[in-house]
């Protein structure tokens, strides 16, 4: 069977559907980009996928993105004195989309509505490290590059033991004897 996870809802879930909305509006203002929706993303190569917030295609390809968070007064308030503090919660989705999808960056973003002005958003931006940095004109004032290539081969190195794993299984319990038969 499969699990079941329909019914789990948290405070923090629910408070982040009723906002999302709103923090990619606050997101397309402060940009100037328009925002792509897109639903489920998964990789050719490989059995991995990822679910963007919000996407800036050309075409059929990611320019970039964003993973919005919405998150209490108080944990704002930690991003906003600290952004590092935002990259360290949520930098390993933004580098497993930037695998996904092949994007030269990802932005991550903050937003509460209880705080005035630009300080309802803040937007941190996660680099692809190496060569198509310097193709990126504009910047956030936080930014940070991350090693995709690094990550990719410890996925596939986790997606190899996973099918060890399976291929070990089926063993055990028999099913390869079963299809020959």
């Amino acid at each position: 069977g499969r699990c079941d996870v329909s019914g789990v809802d948290t405070p923090a879930m629910q408070r982040g559907r009723e906002l999302e909305a709103d923090g990619l509006a606050a997101y397309e203002a402060k940009t100037g980009t328009l925002l792509d929706r897109v639903g489920f993303v998964s990789c050719d190569e490989m059995l991995i996928g990822c679910s963007p917030d919000g996407a800036i295609l050309d075409g059929s390809t990611f320019a970039g993105g964003v993973e919005m968070k919405c998150p209490e007064v108080h944990t704002h308030l930690g991003y906003l004195k600290d952004p590092h503090k935002l990259l360290d919660a949520y930098q390993a989705q933004c580098m497993h989309t930037l695998l996904v999808t092949d994007a030269p960056w990802w932005d991550l973003a903050s937003y509460c509505p209880s705080f005035p002005g630009a300080a309802c958003l803040l937007v941190v931006r996660v680099l692809r490290s190496g060569p198509l940095n310097h193709f990126i004109a504009e910047v956030p004032p936080f930014a940070q590059a991350v090693d995709v290539v690094a990550y990719e081969l410890l996925v596939r190195a986790f997606l190899k033991e996973v099918d060890a794993e399976v291929t070990e299984i089926r063993r055990i319990a028999g099913l390869d004897d079963q299809e020959a038969a």
